[in-house]
C-alpha cells in the first residue's frame, strides 16, 4: 500500500494583541487574575458527523463493511483531527502561559507606577515648603534691608548734626580759652552731659547697625542653602541681592566722628 502522506497542518495564524495601556488610579486596586475556561474537546463521533461520515461505518458489524479507500480516508481524516487537535491545544496553552506571564507583568509595573507617583506627590508637597519657606525669607530680608537704610539714615543725620554743632562748639571753647572767669563749672557739666549723651546716641545707633547687618548676612546665608535645592537659574538670584549688599554704604562709616572726640579731648584738657 502507498504510504500515507498528510493533506494538510494546522499553522496557527493569531495575532498577539497587546494588553490596554496603563491609567494611574488614586489607589491601587487589584485585579482578578486571569483563570482559563475548560475547552470542548470533539469526539470522534462528532468530528465524523461534521465531515459528513455515517457513525455506522466505524463499526463494520453495524452497517455495510468500507472499501480499502474508505479505510485510507477514514484513517487520513481522523489523523489529520488528531494533529490539528494536538496543535490547538499545544496553542491553546502556549497562549495561556503568555497571558499568565503578561499579567503578572503588568500588577508589577501598575505596582510601581503607584510607588513612583507617590513619591512624586511627596516631592511636589516639599517643594511647596521650600518655596513658601523661601518667600517669606525673602519679604523679611527686604524689610530687614529698610530697617537698616532707616536706621543709616539717622546716622547720618546725626553725624551730620555734629558737624553743623562743631563751629559753635569751637567758637565756645576759644572763648573759654580767652575768659576762664567768665564760664561756670555749671556751665561745663552741662555741655560734658550733652556730649555724653550724644556719644550714648549714637553708640546705641552703632550697635543697632551691627545687629542689623548680623542678622542679614545669617538670613543671605539662610537663602544660599535654600537656593541649593532648585535649579541653577534660582541659585543665580542670590548675586544681585550680594551686588546691593556690596553696593550699600558700610555702616561703620559713623565710627570716626573725630568732632566728638576732640571736643571731648579739648574739654578734658582745659579742665
Amino acid at each position: 500500500t502507498p504510504q500515507y502522506v498528510p493533506t494538510s497542518q494546522y499553522v496557527p495564524t493569531s495575532q498577539y494583541v497587546p494588553t490596554p495601556q496603563y491609567v494611574p488610579t488614586s489607589q491601587y486596586v487589584p485585579t482578578p487574575r486571569y483563570v482559563p475556561t475548560p475547552r470542548y474537546v470533539p469526539t470522534s463521533q462528532s468530528l465524523l458527523h461534521k465531515h459528513g461520515v455515517s457513525p455506522s461505518m466505524d463499526n463494520p458489524a453495524e452497517g455495510d463493511v468500507p472499501t480499502s479507500n474508505y479505510e485510507k480516508r477514514l484513517y487520513s481524516l481522523m489523523d489529520t483531527l488528531l494533529r490539528q487537535e494536538q496543535e490547538s491545544r499545544r496553542y491553546h496553552g502556549h497562549l495561556e502561559s503568555k497571558i499568565n506571564v503578561d499579567s503578572s507583568t503588568y500588577l508589577k509595573l501598575r505596582d510601581y507606577c503607584v510607588q513612583v507617583e507617590r513619591k512624586v506627590s511627596a516631592l511636589e508637597y516639599t517643594r511647596s515648603q521650600q518655596e513658601a519657606s523661601l518667600r517669606f525669607a525673602v519679604e523679611s530680608c527686604q524689610v530687614m534691608s529698610n530697617n537698616l537704610s532707616l536706621q543709616r539714615n539717622k546716622a547720618n543725620q546725626l553725624e551730620s548734626r555734629l558737624i553743623h554743632l562743631y563751629p559753635a562748639i569751637d567758637k565756645m571753647l576759644s572763648s573759654l580759652n580767652g575768659n576762664d572767669a567768665s564760664l561756670n563749672s555749671q556751665k561745663i557739666e552741662q555741655l560734658l552731659q550733652e556730649n555724653q549723651h550724644q556719644r550714648e546716641l549714637n553708640t546705641y545707633l552703632q550697635g543697632a547697625l551691627s545687629a542689623r547687618e548680623e542678622m542679614l548676612q545669617d538670613l543671605k546665608s539662610s537663602l544660599a542653602e535654600a537656593f541649593l535645592g532648585f535649579s541653577a537659574g534660582d541659585h543665580n538670584t542670590e548675586n544681585p541681592e550680594q551686588q546691593q549688599d556690596e553696593s550699600m554704604p558700610s555702616s561703620h562709616s559713623t565710627d570716626d566722628l573725630s568732632p566728638t572726640d576732640t571736643f571731648t579731648d579739648l574739654l578734658m584738657c582745659d579742665m
